[in-house]
């Protein structure tokens, strides 16, 4: 009876079940977090870049005799369409010194409707376009030559062929509307500009960010 009586009293008195955690959970917590949060950051990181080309756009350059000009030797593929720079910061293919024999060169000089923009492939803006149109009239090769940047007045244009020459070029085409004749010669702002970038963005997520979202 005792023995029965002790356990009576130990079952009466006994709590619920205490549930030990062990110590350290909520870092553990933390630690999966970061990490998730980290992967989901790279992920997307990758995928803007390789996607839509994100984190690497059109660069420009100052330069004293034109005001700024595309930065040379670029070739991107941003939203799926092509831009290719060449050495003398045309949006053209690369050149030889002078026109192969037979061979027509005509340079073209003008601001955005010239350069044509940067979401439209190389292959279809007018001035690709060109050669074949002439090739058909003239029947002899003709090469063009596309020397252009968003924003440029005719003094940006006027200096560039000062500076750099017509490139042997038997015909020059500058391209301008009534609007941009009375224009000051364009420069990027000294605090930098973000319609003109001189270099790339740390991210592409932070492009995305500063450039569609805020």
């Amino acid at each position: 009876g005792y023995a029965n009586l002790e356990r009576l009293q130990s079952s009466a008195t006994a709590g619920p079940p205490v549930t030990v955690r062990p110590r350290g959970g909520w870092r553990r917590r933390l630690v999966k977090v970061l990490v998730t949060a980290v992967v989901l950051a790279l992920v997307v990181e990758v995928g803007l870049r390789l996607i839509f080309g994100l984190g690497s756009p059109l660069l420009y350059q100052r330069d004293a005799e034109c005001g700024y000009l595309v930065k040379p030797d670029q070739h991107l593929h941003r939203f799926f369409a092509e831009n290719v720079i060449n050495h003398a910061g045309m949006r053209s293919p690369e050149f030889a010194a002078a026109p192969p024999a037979g061979t027509q060169r005509v340079l073209f000089v003008g601001d955005s409707v010239t350069y044509a923009l940067t979401y439209v492939d190389q292959g279809k803006i007018w001035t690709s376009r060109v050669p074949e149109l002439l090739d058909a009239v003239k029947h002899a090769p003709v090469e063009v030559l596309n020397a252009s940047a968003g924003g440029w007045a005719p003094a940006n244009e006027v200096g560039y062929l000062k500076s750099r020459g017509t490139f042997h070029a038997s015909i020059v085409c500058i391209v301008a509307n009534s609007g941009d004749l009375g224009e000051e010669m364009a420069q990027i702002p000294a605090q930098g500009s973000e319609a003109f970038p001189t270099h790339d963005p740390w991210t592409a997520i932070g492009e995305t960010w500063s450039r569609y979202v805020e």
